[in-house]
Order: C-alpha cells, then structure tokens, then sequence
C-alpha cells in the first residue's frame, strides 16, 4: 500500500553483515556482554467506557444541561463502540460540560469514526484520569454558534471551478477567511492551519488557537480538509482544480492526479459516481463468470436502472431473494413485487381493515426476523412499544414510526417496509455467508478508479494527520443508510475501509 505520512522514523544502522568472522586459532575475540534486550513493544488497545459507566455519565451530563437529552447506546455493525448520543445540546456546551467534570477531549480513534456519516463532524471522544475513553454523537445539524456544515468547504470559500497553482490557491483560500471568518480566533486559527499546510503538515497550531476550533475541530477536518490536503500534498509546480458542486468521487485535481478527500471515516458514495467503471467490469464479465449474479444485484443501483430510489431498492431486494423479501411475499400472498406502487398496494389491501400501527409492525414483524441478523431489522424506535413489547413509553415522539404512519398509514406502511428490504439487504451483503465476495467484488469495481483517497484529520493537538492511498490499494464495502420513514433519501453506495 502506498502511503504518505507527515512523519519520518529514524533508521536504524545494521550490522555488516559481509564480514567474515576470523578463526578461533589465529584470533581470540574479546569477550563481549551480551546485547541488551529491549523490552516488548505493546500496542494498548484503547479501553472504552462500558454501557453501565456510559448510562452514569449521561445522567450526570443531563443534569449539568438540564435542556439536553443523552441516550448511551450499544454497539451494532455499524457502530463498533458503545457511546452517547446527544440532542438538543451545542458542541461548545458538550465541551465545556466534559472539561468542567475532569475530562479531556481526545483524538478519534478508527472505531469512533465509524459511529455516524451524517453527523461525522459531531463525533467527538474523551478520556478520563485512567485514559478511559468515552464516545459521544451530537446528532444535530444545528449545533449552536460555530462552524456550520459545509461552511468552509471548497464551494463557499469561491475556489470552486478555478484552477490555482499553490501559491494562489494559498493566496486565495487566506483571502476568503479574513473575509469570511469574523470571530478573531478561529480566523487566526484557520490561517494556522492554512500555514501548516503549506509547510507539508508540519507543525501544530498554538495552544490558544487550538483551542478556539475545539468544538469545530471534526467539522473542519471534514469540509476545511478538502482545502488543506491539495495544499499540503501540492508542490509548487502543481495546479489544484476544485470541480463545481458536489462531485460524487473526486473532490479536487491536483496535476492528473484525482483526488478524494476523506475526513474521519469518509462519507458513502452512490454507485452513479462509478457508473462507467460498473459499465466496463460488466463488459469484461464472461456468461459464467461466479461474479455475475452479485453483479445483477448492485446492478440495480446503476444510474440506468429502472425506477426511483425506492424502486430499486425493491428490485435489488427481489434480485437476491432476501429472507425479508420472500416473507413479505408470503404476508402479502402475492409471487412478487416489483416496485414500491407494488409494494403499496399491496399494503393498503393487508391493512384495510385495521390501520392501527401497532397492529400493522406485529403483522410483518415476521419479515423484520427473516433475516435471523439477531434482532428485527427496519423496526422503528418506538416499535417494541406499540407492540406491547416494552412497558416504558419513547421519551420523545419522533417523525419516524407512529407519528408518520398515522399521518399515511398506506404509504408509510410501505415506507417502514421498504427500509427492511433495505435494511435487510445491507445485512445480506456485508454479514451473509458471501459477505467477503461482495466486498471483493465492489473493490475490484473502484479500485479501477484513477484517483486516490487524501485522508485528512485535525488532531487534537491542533496539528495534521494527512495520508494518501491510491484507490487501487483499498478495500470497498456496501453501505445503506437513511431514516425509516423515508428509505429513498439515500441510495445504497459504497464505502472506502480506511484504517
């Protein structure tokens, strides 16, 4: 793997080793002391909080701010580390809380980047006196006074569309801050960071500066990082282009080299940015390639495929005969279903006599099982309650679950349903018996890809931690995510596996 690091390890001098040694009967060697062993190296696997001392501090948290909600979660696939997830608090309120209790913000470990894509900047880790580390998501958009999302990316600081040597792209994005940037400190802390860039990621900002993006910090490394890397990874020879808009694969061209700026764990990317390279690995396919029939699956997220969001979900679900999907048919009595206006009316006949909702999630419950993943799969958050299953009422009525279904009980109905074949082929493709050919199969798809991933991160120390890894050299996995009252807002893409 071809990686660049900001850091240089000195090397060691080793012994000659073309150096015959002289026989014992012309020359008695002196007696030497034996070499010293050094210790064993240990890596510490970092210790997190448990459940029982996450379910403590949230309680202490929601007394300290009285307006806040804090839910300690457990772990999932998706969420490796037990943490807390935060509402109706502002980051610089978090931070402050936590520092005025004894803890200390801390760098994110691989684990905890992988906690939320949409609320990656939110994402924020302390440890305790005994190093102890405590995970928490803000899972709020509006977070208080601060950096907004996307607020310094490349777009809005006017670089988007232009293409600047290093010195100009400097020039430029220090220019924009002064403008941009009113608070005092985090203007000179971005032109810090600008600095650092441009001395190829060496240095840390002052302890004064480094302060004043702490509650920012993930934020930053998610939308100022698209500016930073090109800027650090730049020589003064190089042109950077920032294309305009969201580009779905490369966020800025540097020479030829494209590049794809990740911050913390990255953010999913659909199939539609890889379509052509989809295009030419199928080209390539034999008729009996063992590939194909995964193929025929992501397939039905091709920019070509028939239908909408929520069509192809259906249709990818029905590809690869999910257990959820086979049971629906079942339910249903139908042989198929091939799209949601389907999958509509097919619910508005199960439940035309009876719309209540807790009436509706116990009837395909059986579906959410199907898949035997260890728990359902697509129930809403309040599921377990209106089904009897659980005594204590949600503590906050949420637009997902009985709040939406009453709203539209048919096409809801058939919303929270299409989450579960989402859900359940998400399952199906990174935890079934194939997982591994999946992965492989999506890898040898992008890795095709003419670019690399610039992995880009604020340390807490108020340095940076920059890295370079052609596409070629990662590894790509499925992902689906979106809320289960509206399963199309996201497509199924895929994700880079970084370390």
């Amino acid at each position: 793997m071809s990686m660049r690091f900001f850091e240089i390890a000195e090397k060691q001098p080793e012994l000659d080793k073309n150096v015959e040694p002289q026989p014992a009967a012309q020359q008695q060697p002196p007696q030497q002391k034996p070499p010293k062993q050094e210790p064993l190296q240990v890596v510490q696997k970092p210790t997190f909080a448990t459940r029982v001392e996450l379910k403590k501090l949230a309680k202490d948290l929601a007394n300290s701010i009285p307006q806040g909600r804090f839910d300690d979660l457990g772990t999932s696939k998706d969420k490796p580390v037990e943490h807390i997830r935060v509402f109706g608090v502002t980051k610089p309120d978090l931070l402050n809380a936590m520092v005025s209790m004894g803890y200390e913000q801390a760098d994110l470990t691989p684990e905890q980047t992988r906690l939320s894509t949409k609320y990656a900047g939110n994402i924020f880790s302390f440890t305790d006196k005994d190093n102890k580390i405590y995970s928490f998501v803000i899972a709020s958009k509006e977070t208080g006074a601060g950096v907004s999302i996307k607020e310094y990316s490349p777009t809005n600081l006017g670089i988007a569309g232009k293409k600047l040597n290093r010195n100009e792209l400097i020039t430029a994005v220090k220019k924009s801050i002064q403008t941009k940037a009113k608070d005092p400190g985090l203007r000179d802390a971005l032109l810090g960071l600008v600095d650092i860039a441009a001395n190829k990621g060496q240095g840390q900002l002052s302890a004064e500066l480094n302060q004043a993006i702490a509650a920012d910090r993930n934020q930053l490394s998610v939308d100022f990082g698209e500016v930073l890397a090109p800027i650090a990874l730049m020589d003064d020879n190089d042109v950077a282009e920032f294309p305009v808009g969201n580009s779905p694969l490369i966020d800025v061209k540097v020479g030829a080299q494209n590049i794809s700026v990740k911050s913390l764990s990255g953010s999913g990317t659909s199939f539609r940015s890889v379509s052509d390279l989809m295009d030419k690995y199928e080209m390539a396919m034999s008729d009996d390639d063992g590939e194909k029939q995964k193929f025929e699956i992501l397939k039905q997220f091709h920019p070509k495929a028939a239908g909408k969001n929520k069509d192809k979900i259906i249709a990818a679900a029905a590809k690869a005969n999910i257990s959820e999907y086979t049971k629906l048919l079942e339910i249903f009595g139908v042989e198929k279903l091939n799209s949601f206006a389907d999958l509509t009316n097919a619910v508005a006949s199960a439940i035309a006599e009876n719309k209540d909702y807790g009436e509706f999630l116990k009837k395909f419950y059986p579906a959410m099982t199907a898949g035997n993943w260890g728990k359902p799969v697509g129930l809403p958050a309040d599921g377990n309650y209106y089904m009897g299953l659980k005594k204590e009422a949600p503590k906050k009525e949420k637009t997902a679950g009985k709040r939406s279904f009453d709203s539209d009980p048919v096409n809801s109905g058939a919303d929270i349903l299409t989450y579960v074949l989402g859900v359940g082929l998400l399952n199906f493709i990174t935890k079934g018996a194939d997982a591994e050919g999946y992965s492989k199969l999506m890898t040898n798809i992008v890795n095709k890809a003419d670019a690399v991933i610039g992995k880009i991160d604020i340390t807490t120390n108020g340095g940076l931690k920059i890295t370079t890894t052609p596409f070629s050299d990662l590894k790509f996995a499925f992902q689906y995510h979106a809320p289960s009252h509206i399963p199309g807002n996201n497509l199924p893409g895929f994700i880079a596996i970084l370390d």
